[in-house]
């Protein structure tokens, strides 16, 4: 009647640095990986639907230093991570799983020394609609390959921060660019403790060159922070017809709303 099972989890981050927790006591070692109880996660009741329902539950876990840190939660290091889950003996877990499961991670919150991630299973990648859309506005981001604005040139610039408006959201920049050049494109800083991280503008004003941001950065914006940024799109006629792209616009702006219907 004695319990010889164990959880083991296999976390894999997009930046494919990989995690490895056991609910067990002890460490195990599982297809040459090795499964540690240090900053381990527990997880809610599974659910189980008929059919291809999404399987979801919640996963908890203790923020570590050496594991799982509030500086990478924050960074968003941990959205969309891929999890492993293997049912073992934990006297002979070279014998195999009993069961396996993959999940993704869509949703975390954290505070104090602890994290949550709601879960997902493999049934909600056949939830998207991958039918084209039909709105006045166009669909593609500025750049992609069905834009084909090439984000080089007049259309990407590099700058640094001069001074910061408002903690981690509203900052003054050395860019010379026209008015609302930047709004709606996305900002990437190459300097700074948001190093590598990227965010969408709202707003940029050509007169104080200062840019706002429609999300805070995890981490603080400094003076000096450098950064490149592409130029903005609003997604209608108008905008693509200054990028003279008009032949790749993606909308229907003559299509009747409910505004004709009424």
């Amino acid at each position: 009647g004695a319990h010889h099972l164990a959880l083991l989890w296999h976390l894999e981050r997009v930046d494919a640095t990989d995690f490895y927790f056991t609910d067990h006591d002890k460490d195990i070692t599982f297809e040459s990986n090795t499964y540690t109880p240090v900053g381990s996660l527990s997880a809610s009741a599974v659910q189980k639907e008929v059919g291809l329902r999404a399987a979801n539950f919640e996963v908890v876990g203790l923020i570590e230093s050496s594991t799982i840190t509030h500086d990478d939660l924050r960074a968003g290091l941990y959205n969309h991570a891929h999890i492993r889950e293997y049912y073992v003996d934990w006297r002979y877990p070279w014998a195999g799983t009993m069961f396996r499961r993959e999940y993704w991670i869509n949703e975390i919150r954290y505070s104090g020394e602890r994290w949550e991630a709601q879960v997902a299973g493999l049934t909600t990648f056949l939830k998207p609609k991958v039918e084209r859309v039909y709105t006045r506005t166009c669909p593609y981001q500025l750049g992609d390959a069905k834009c084909t604005v090439a984000l080089t040139g007049g259309n990407a610039s590099s700058g640094t921060v001069s001074t910061v408006t408002e903690a981690r959201r509203v900052f003054t920049t050395t860019l010379t660019k026209t008015t609302d050049w930047g709004t709606f494109g996305i900002i990437t800083f190459t300097g700074g403790s948001n190093n590598g991280l990227s965010f969408e503008v709202k707003k940029y004003t050509e007169t104080s060159g200062t840019v706002e941001l429609f999300v805070s950065t995890p981490f603080d914006v400094a003076g000096s922070d450098s950064f490149t940024i592409t130029a903005g799109c609003a997604k209608t006629v108008e905008a693509c017809q200054s990028f003279s792209n008009i032949v790749n616009f993606g909308g229907f702006p003559f299509i009747p709303g409910t505004d004709k219907m009424l």
